[in-house]
């Protein structure tokens, strides 16, 4: 989502949380996120890197 990369922009600490909803599991990530616009990847418009530094 664009607000994302704004966010990212200003704030490069990041929290993101994976649900698996069939099962009670769920996997949290915390790390520094860059914006990277020279990645060629089709219909893409920028692509955000993650350096995980808790995983939980």
């Amino acid at each position: 989502m664009f607000l994302s990369m704004g966010n990212v922009m200003e704030e490069a600490l990041v929290g993101l949380l994976f649900i698996d909803f069939e099962t009670p599991r769920r996997l949290r990530v915390h790390g520094l996120a860059r914006l990277d616009e020279a990645v060629p990847i089709p219909g893409a418009v920028i692509v955000m890197r993650l350096s995980p530094a808790q995983v939980f």
